[in-house]
């Protein structure tokens, strides 16, 4: 078990090395931290997070996240005690999004949901 975080260099994506300190794709089991500020895609466009849960905010900070959640996409969030988050999520058809709030802290997400049309 290994504690990345992602910090946004390359281009977004989740599945590229280059975006993770230390670098590498998570693995299950890993602990897992975002910069603030960052931009992450998920799913088909940028891989994933291996199963585990993203921690957003530090601790006596205020933080803005961004998520683009592409088909089959699964991200799970919790927040660092003692921070406040402010997340945008764009969700498209098939994607999953778990959008916790650790205690104490105010998490204040925006979900977007992909308009489908047949």
């Amino acid at each position: 078990m290994t504690t990345k975080t992602f910090h946004d260099v390359n281009n977004g994506k989740a599945g590229d090395s280059d975006n993770w300190t230390p670098s590498g794709t998570p693995m299950p089991g890993d602990t897992l931290f975002m910069q603030s500020g960052s931009t992450m895609f998920l799913g088909s466009e940028g891989g994933g997070l291996a199963g585990n849960t993203l921690t957003l905010g530090i601790a006596q900070t205020s933080s803005n996240y961004y998520f683009d959640l592409a088909p089959g996409a699964v991200l799970a969030t919790t927040t660092a005690a003692y921070s406040t988050i402010n997340a945008t999520v764009d969700v498209e058809y098939q994607a999953t999004a778990t959008l916790g709030q650790g205690y104490p802290s105010t998490a204040n997400y925006t979900v977007n949901l992909a308009r489908i049309i047949h």
